[in-house]
């Protein structure tokens, strides 16, 4: 007891040692290294009986996460518990685990009970805001988007790492200093209830409170000869509007939306206005241009390049009349003589990654020196996108014009070291990328680029000892532009379940058989291994270097003889699974012939005067036939049709007032009559027939005598006893059966002299 007291100690210490104090649990009746519940790694479930002579043994079932009330009284835990349960998932998987423990205590039910545990190993879905990064002219309100489960963490300007804050549910103020701008960086992360946390996601805001800027670069007051070019540039503001009439452009203006080339000519009455961005009461930003265009019927000048936005340097030529010198300015003045003389071209250049503007205002004085009418050009260089768009031809080149991978290369199977292992290699071309969801509910997963996991090493898929999983595995590849194969679906069970008790035909159930027979093994699937004594010793545990048993097991007993078969087996299954050793099962094959033996207290030919008599037959044989007969007839020979003692006796009942004689016949068999042993023959007489009342001698009823009397009485049978009372007064005699003497000679009556009796 001692021992078993230490022995439970340690492993109860171990198994403490082995999981966090937090996570263990323990009842009357066992010991849990790790509480039911949901974990992001995976785990060792070590199940420690805490009393003596408990048994346990457990199933696994497929269960709803959370039905912690499922209905288990029909489950069958029929697989013994003997080593630790590793609980596992892979990266990326999420996978559910319903325990069915069953406690017993000699062959007594004491528990049984749901266990729930979840390995969730899926990255949650990052934290969504309900701003997106960009700047912003208000004070800005962040909430978190998220499945109501998780947490939600997030950094303010600070690191995420270092110094995280758990979200409370109430929004974020962003806000800036009138007059000032201020940068917000915040980075997030999600955490489910496993533990498990998202990639972090950082959104950059701007809060502008500066005051409002408008600026309207082209066109300007004069009169022109050409179309002219509308340019603004505003910041802090909501909108730009304009007119062309002169009209109010907040009611009945345009929006502004980029520059453009106004094809108006006439008189044009240019009114502008801007709403501003952080304004409490409304007050616009109003600008008006007044000009003219009044274009030539037959031009006079013409240039190559009409104003607008271009995303390179230009080479501007003119051409213009013979009779005409062409005079021009890069500025908002109007060109005199003095100024630049046009000659064959003219370079604007541009400058990488910037943009750049140019007023180009050009005038033609005739040899007669009358100037002409001016034209005004407006040019935007803006090269800002250039190096952009080079990358962006390389990436589409990388990208092989759009065209998505090839799906990715599988090869799969069972570990041949351990067949409840099942290993999975992908190939894809270099520089490709391979993604995966696993599933084991019976629907596949649809692969999310961003969310999915990806393949770093082979995947090696397992499950604990009593259990068999069915898996889909989806897997694609996707470049490096975020291009996406066709998916591909690898399907694949894995069974440790073990194989359960074979059946045996017929069941040892105790029965004893009288001739040689067949066990019919049957068995869903697999191997029977087996050890076989016949002498009633128990054989050794099998293993699977033991004898198989292919269909039948024959059991030959010997002629006169008792055998004791004891069998034990041990199955293993297709997949490589071993069961429990089953047994020892006893089978007994006696094929002694029956003999009845001496029957004690009985004696053959004797007379009994009870109203019965009761003749025990102690045998080893419950096959006991018999005939009667009376008066000394003798009865037929028994046989296997005659009547069968009940039990081990037989009790015969004589009539009443006479004297009977019986014979009866008893044939002793085997279980099944296929042995019989020889006939004994038992002769008995029952005699219920009452004696004659004896003859008294030497006295006359009421004489009177004066000397001694003697009494004596006459017997009817040599074997009879003759009992008598008396009495010396006027009192009857008492019953003399009971009281009386027993009378063996003569019986002397006298008196003393003097005296008189009656």
């Amino acid at each position: 007891m001692k021992t078993y007291k230490s022995c439970l100690k340690a492993l109860i210490f171990l198994s403490i040692l082995l999981a966090p104090l937090s996570t263990a649990i323990a009842d009357n009746f066992i010991f849990l290294s790790v509480r039911p519940g949901s974990y992001n790694t995976n785990k060792r479930l070590n199940i420690v009986p805490l009393k003596k002579d408990i048994d346990i043994s457990y199933s696994f079932v497929n269960i709803k996460t959370g039905n912690k009330n499922a209905d288990i009284s029909s489950v069958e835990a029929d697989v013994p518990y003997m080593e630790p349960l590793y609980l596992t998932a892979l990266k990326g998987e999420e996978r559910h685990y319903g325990i069915v423990v069953q406690v017993s205590e000699k062959n007594k039910l004491l528990e049984k009970r749901l266990l729930i545990y979840t390995i969730d190993k899926r990255e949650p879905i990052g934290a969504k805001t309900s701003e997106k990064s960009g700047v912003y002219y208000r004070p800005v309100l962040i909430a978190f988007k998220n499945n109501r489960k998780d947490s939600v963490y997030y950094s303010l300007n600070g690191d995420i790492y270092t110094n995280p804050h758990k979200w409370n549910g109430k929004p974020l103020v962003l806000v800036a200093e009138k007059g000032k701008e201020k940068k917000y960086v915040l980075d997030c992360y999600t955490e489910d209830s496993a533990g498990n946390r998202s990639s972090v996601k950082s959104y950059a805001y701007i809060i502008n409170h500066k005051e409002p800027y408008l600026n309207i670069l082209s066109p300007v007051d004069g009169d022109f000869a050409n179309y002219q070019f509308l340019y603004i540039i505003s910041k802090n503001v909501q909108w730009v509007k304009y007119t062309l009439d002169g009209s109010d452009p907040v009611k009945n203006g345009i929006v502004y939306k980029g520059p453009s080339l106004l094809k108006y000519s006439g008189n044009i009455n240019l009114h502008i206005a801007a709403k501003p961005q952080w304004s409490a009461n409304v007050n616009y930003i109003r600008r008006s241009i007044f000009l003219k265009i009044r274009p030539e019927k037959e031009l006079s000048i013409t240039n190559d390049y009409p104003s607008g936005l271009y995303k390179r340097g230009i080479k501007i030529g003119i051409r213009r009349n013979e009779n005409e010198k062409i005079f021009y300015t890069l500025s908002e003045k109007t060109p005199k003589s003095y100024d630049f003389l046009f000659k064959k071209k003219l370079y604007l250049r541009s400058v990488p990654s910037a943009q750049k503007l140019y007023t180009l205002r050009i005038r033609g004085l005739k040899n007669s020196g009358q100037w002409g009418k001016e034209y005004r050009y407006f040019y935007i260089l803006d090269r800002r996108n250039i190096s952009e768009a080079k990358t962006e031809s390389k990436v589409q080149k990388k990208a092989e014009s759009g065209l998505p991978p090839s799906p990715p290369v599988i090869n799969a199977g069972y570990s041949k070291e351990n067949r409840g292992t099942y290993i999975v290699n992908v190939k894809s071309l270099k520089g490709i990328k391979i993604l995966y969801e696993i599933s084991s509910s019976g629907t596949p997963r649809d692969i999310k680029p961003g969310v999915s996991p990806v393949v770093e090493s082979p995947l090696e898929i397992s499950v604990p000892y009593g259990m068999q999983g069915d898996f889909l595995i989806n897997f694609a590849a996707i470049t490096s532009a975020g291009i996406i194969s066709v998916q591909k679906l690898l399907r694949f069970s894995i069974d440790k379940k073990p194989p359960s008790k074979p059946l045996l035909f017929p069941a040892p159930d105790g029965s004893v058989y009288d001739k040689s027979i067949k066990v019919t093994v049957e068995k869903k699937e697999g191997t029977v291994f087996y050890t076989m004594t016949d002498d009633g010793t128990e054989p050794d545990d099998p293993t699977e270097n033991s004898a198989k048993i292919s269909r039948e097991l024959a059991l030959n007993g010997e002629k006169g003889k008792l055998t004791e078969y004891r069998i034990k087996m041990l199955c293993r299954d297709d997949n490589g699974n071993i069961s429990r050793i089953f047994g020892p099962y006893s089978y007994i094959i006696d094929m002694r012939i029956p003999v009845i033996p001496r029957i004690k207290g009985f004696e053959n030919s004797e007379k009994y005067n009870s109203a019965s008599v009761t003749i025990n037959i102690p045998s080893d044989y419950p096959n006991m036939h018999y005939t009667i007969s009376e008066n000394g007839k003798i009865p037929k020979d028994p046989n296997l049709k005659s009547p069968l003692l009940k039990g081990d006796s037989l009790k015969i009942e004589g009539p009443p007032g006479r004297e009977t004689h019986y014979t009866v016949k008893i044939l002793p068999a085997s279980v099944n009559g296929h042995i019989i042993g020889p006939i004994k023959t038992l002769k008995f007489t029952i005699d219920r027939k009452p004696p004659a009342v004896p003859e008294l001698a030497g006295v006359k009823e009421g004489s009177f005598y004066r000397k001694q009397v003697s009494i004596s009485a006459k017997r009817t049978e040599k074997n009879e006893s003759l009992f008598i009372s008396y009495s010396t007064s006027e009192v009857p005699p008492p019953d003399p059966l009971k009281y009386g003497e027993k009378l063996t000679g003569k019986l002397i009556f006298d008196v003393k002299n003097g005296e008189a009796k009656t």
